[in-house]
Parts: C-alpha cells; structure tokens; sequence
C-alpha cells in the first residue's frame, strides 16, 4: 500500500485516508523494505521526480617535496591561513565511490575557491582537474587521466565563496570524459587540481579551500558489499 500525500501544504487528508496512513506504519513495525534493484530508491520532486544530489569528499594532499608546485599556506583572514595557487601549483585527492551511487548517471567536478583581494575588478583563475578512474574489487586498472578546465570570473567580493563546475563522465566518454557505464559503487577516483592561467585584474591569487564531485544518489546503499552489489 502506498502513502496517500498532498500536493499542497495544508491540504487535509480524509479520515479514511489518514486511517490507510496509519494502517500502513501498523503492518510494517520493522521498518520499510526496499527493493534491491538498482533502478530502486528516493527521488526528490513529485512532479519531476530525479535522483538528489550527493558529494564525494576529501582532503586535498600536497607534494611537499617539489616547491616549485606546492601552494603555500598564506593569511587568508584574521588569523585562518589557506593554500593560495600562482599557476602551475598542484594538489591531489582520492576520492570513492558510495553505494548510493545512482548506476548511469553522470558526475560533476567541483572547484571551491575565493580571493581576499580589496580591488578585483575582473579576470579569472582557470584551473584544470586532471583524474583517473578504477573499478574496485579486482575488476579493473586505472585508465590514462583524462582533464577538463574549469573558469569563472572571480567575484568582486572580498572572500566571496566560488564554487566553479565542469562536467566529469557522460555516455561513452565522448568529448575526452569518463564513460559514465564504467562508474560503479567502490571505484576511485584519482585528481589532480592544477592552476593553469589567471587573469585576475590586480594579480590577485586565488585560494584553494576544496574539491569535490557531485553525483547523484538512490538514497539506498547496495545489499551487496562487492559485485553484483544487487543481487
């Protein structure tokens, strides 16, 4: 039995519809089985229903011997210091891929970036995010990096929060992507974040605070711990 809802706040449900409600919580004491399918999960938005959105997260890791590349950390505000990039600096993630993972669906890589400059006027920092992809369980070996440049005009305000996006995988790999049919629960992803040009008019640097991918979630973690997660 499904639960009976309504579209518009404040509208009441009939008694014998409030009644099927409670009847439906009453049968199922021990919580709400799911089907194992991947196809199967949460959905936000009932006219237009898709999977939501979810962020792989990390720490972003630097190459303490090579100073020529490595962004130092420099007087952000007050007493808080942060990684500032001058072009050619660099810094690495890892990142996995949950068992939410919505099979099929394409991801998203993600900048978050500002400046404590005064006088900016213009410009952008462009940086290029440069990674690999593997599935887990002995299944497959991490493939030839593929990259894609990332560019936003910085913002006029002072410690503005940017967070500036590129679109990772889609169909095939075309365009120099991964191919989204490759992506699955336990994969890893291996980046490299890179300041490749700055146009910032008063030659402002741009700091680094983090980087990400957005993928989207079934909101259901797999029955499985390795494949077929599904079965």
């Amino acid at each position: 039995m499904a639960l009976t809802r309504r579209l518009v706040k404040g509208q009441a449900l009939t008694s014998a519809e409030h009644d099927a409600n409670i009847d439906h919580f009453e049968e199922n004491p021990n919580g709400v089985y799911i089907p194992k399918s991947p196809a199967i999960g949460l959905k936000i938005d009932e006219t237009a229903p898709d999977w939501g959105w979810h962020d792989l997260i990390g720490n972003l890791h630097y190459d303490d011997a090579t100073p020529a590349t490595l962004p130092p950390y420099v007087t952000y505000s007050g007493n808080l210091k942060s990684r500032q990039y001058s072009v050619n600096d660099e810094g690495f993630i890892e990142l996995h891929m949950p068992h939410d993972y919505a099979e099929g669906t394409d991801i998203y890589v993600h900048v978050h970036w500002s400046h404590n400059s005064l006088t900016v006027a213009s410009g952008a920092p462009t940086f290029i995010v440069e990674g690999t992809y593997a599935k887990g369980h002995n299944q497959a070996a991490f493939g030839a990096p593929i990259s894609v440049n990332l560019s936003e005009a910085a913002s006029t305000t002072r410690y503005q929060h940017m967070v500036t996006e590129a679109q990772f995988s889609n169909a095939g790999g075309t365009g120099g992507l991964l191919d989204t049919a490759t992506l699955e629960v336990d994969g890893m992803f291996l980046l490299r974040v890179t300041l490749s040009a700055n146009t910032i008019n008063d030659g402002s640097l741009p700091f680094v605070h983090f980087v990400d991918i957005h993928y989207q979630s079934t909101g259901v973690p797999t029955k499985q711990k390795a494949p077929s997660f599904h079965i």
